[in-house]
């Protein structure tokens, strides 16, 4: 029997109290193991879990990031079977619609671009032509002025 300090509580047993105290220590260090033991486990879980959502989201960012640079070519691949599966096959989609579009819209620039071209070429052309017709204006309207000056001068000289 064994008063239990200031307390008016007495410990009674059949085993001396040095055995009881190594009882609850060890008792204390299994039960300290067992809950750092369960941190682990719930840990790894956790990370578990973390990853089977992060990593695929990771993903998806990495194939967003190819597709805002103008790489349409990559496909992103996530077999979760959840939805990020399903929004994996919409980026898919997504990315090859906008490699049709982006084809498409460079097929109708270098079409525009030959068609601009020739039309520059036919205003060249247009260019040149009324340049001669200029050069003729101008050698035309010298001829026409120097006339009029001889045809000044003979008046004179008939008035004369």
């Amino acid at each position: 029997i064994s008063k239990i300090g200031d307390f008016p509580f007495y410990l009674v047993t059949e085993i001396g109290l040095e055995k009881v105290s190594n009882m609850v220590f060890n008792s204390s260090i299994n039960f300290v193991l067992i809950i750092l033991l369960g941190m682990i486990l719930m840990s790894l879980v956790l990370y578990k879990a973390f990853l089977l959502i992060i990593g695929p989201l990771n993903k998806l960012i990495i194939f967003s990031k190819k597709i805002s640079s103008g790489d349409f070519t990559q496909r992103v691949e996530i077999k979760t079977e959840d939805e990020f599966t399903d929004l994996a096959k919409v980026f898919n989609e997504m990315a090859s619609k906008l490699a049709d579009i982006y084809n498409s819209l460079d097929e109708k620039v270098k079409e525009r671009t030959v068609e601009v071209e020739e039309k520059n070429k036919k205003l060249e052309e247009y260019e040149a032509e009324l340049k001669k017709a200029l050069d003729i204006s101008e050698q035309t309207n010298r001829l026409m002025v120097d006339r009029e000056l001889v045809m000044l001068k003979l008046k004179e000289e008939i008035k004369k």
